[in-house]
Formats: structure tokens, sequence, C-alpha cells
């Protein structure tokens, strides 16, 4: 390989990895109250993204072995929490999908939640409807910017849904109501955090995309920079 491409090519990794970082990261916040719109000034942490060569729907995996249910920890996904909404998000082979769960299969009640979710700078599809097409509004595969769920699930069962694929500079917002038998509503990261939201009729969620951090970024590019020199210095 001649100099000048060692260059180019180490160059490109090192924004190949500024880019990763990007897309890997979703900052959340939540408003002070219902309606508030405070989002900026309750940030309460970073989540970052499971990563699978399955599509959304086979990440999910409805139905096998756990009946009209989530398995998705089958595949290496987040365990299901009793009386929980669970939100994670999860690159799949379609892109960055947004993933919620309710429940856990046979946890002895039957619960219901309904839920609205507005998404700016992008549009997206419901991918994934437990328990087929119930309560999801728009239906299956059709783009939209807004998604709305009405849910009810039996004792045997989870419930819930995907939104994706989730592209461009995004921005999803959210919220849960007409709640029977959900307690929590916790945002998983892949690492192993967990962010805790308060689960208010009508108090939103933001989920979007977080930028890299000033040294982060910095650090990444010293890389390129240091492997630029490196071939430069081969070279001679």
């Amino acid at each position: 390989m001649s100099p000048l491409k060692k260059i180019v090519c180490t160059t490109l990794l090192g924004l190949g990895l500024v880019v990763s970082a990007n897309a890997a990261v979703i900052r959340v916040s939540q408003e002070s109250s219902a309606g508030a719109g405070d989002f900026d000034a309750n940030v309460l942490g970073y989540v970052d993204s499971w990563s699978t060569g399955l599509s959304a729907a086979g990440f999910y995996q409805y139905g096998t072995p756990a009946g009209a249910s989530y398995n998705g920890h089958l595949n290496g996904g987040p365990n299901a929490l009793e009386d929980t909404a669970i939100n994670f998000f999860a690159m799949t082979s379609e892109g960055l999908n947004f993933f919620n769960v309710y429940d856990v299969p046979n946890a002895g009640n039957t619960d219901e939640a309904e839920s609205s979710w507005s998404l700016a700078g992008d549009t997206a599809k419901f991918l994934v409807g437990d328990e087929a097409t119930e309560g999801l509004t728009p239906g299956l595969n059709i783009e939209s910017s807004t998604f709305n769920t009405d849910h009810r699930w039996l004792s045997c069962c989870t419930d819930g849904f995907v939104i994706g694929t989730l592209d461009n500079n995004w921005e999803l917002v959210g919220s849960y109501s007409n709640l029977d038998g959900i307690d929590e509503w916790s945002v998983l990261s892949n690492s192993g955090s967990t962010i805790s939201l308060e689960l208010n009729d009508g108090q939103r969620v933001r989920f979007d995309v977080a930028e890299v951090s000033e040294p982060s970024t910095l650090m990444l590019l010293a890389f390129g920079l240091l492997g630029m020199f490196y071939s430069r210095r081969r070279a001679h």
C-alpha cells in the first residue's frame, strides 16, 4: 500500500470511529411534569444500543418459546421486567430501532397501557406489534412521525412494539397513560446501566442522538493524526 493510501485509510478510520460513537449513544431526558417541555434542564443520562445481525422482528422473537410474548433475551437482548415498561435501542439489520416491552410472561395479572410518541427529524414505522397489530396507530409498516398504542394483555404474556428505523438527526418524545398494572418505567443500556423514569400520565421522555463529548472527539482525531504521522515516517 502506498504512503498516500495509508494516510487516507488511517484518516477515514478515525472519522469512522467518530460516526460510530455518535450512532451508538442515545441521550435520555424527561420533563419535570406533564407538558413542561423542560427536557434540556433534565438530562438524566445516556444509554448505548444493543447490536444484532437479526431484523427487529427476529430480535424481538415474538411468541417463541414464551407464547404471545417478547423473547429477545434469547438473542442477547435485555430481560423483560415484571410490572415495568422497558425501553431500549438495538442496531438491527434494518438500522437503529426503538423497543418497548411491557411486563413478563406469567406475571399473574391483566394489565393495560396506552402510549403516544412523536418523532422529529425523521419518519419511521411500527416494525413489530406484540399481539399482532393490536393497539397500533398507524398499523405495521406504515411510514409516519406519530405513533400511538393501546395495549391490554393477560397474565400469560408480555406486550410491546418496535419503532424504526431511526436515521438522521432524530428526536423521539413519548409518554404513557391509562396505566393498570405497570408500576415502573426503565430505560436499559447495553452497558448494563438503567435509567429510571417518572411514570405519571403524560409526563414525557425525550430520546435523541447524543453528541460525542469534545475530549472523546479530539482523542479519536488524534489517533487518526498519529496514524498519518506514522505513515509519513515510514514513507521516507
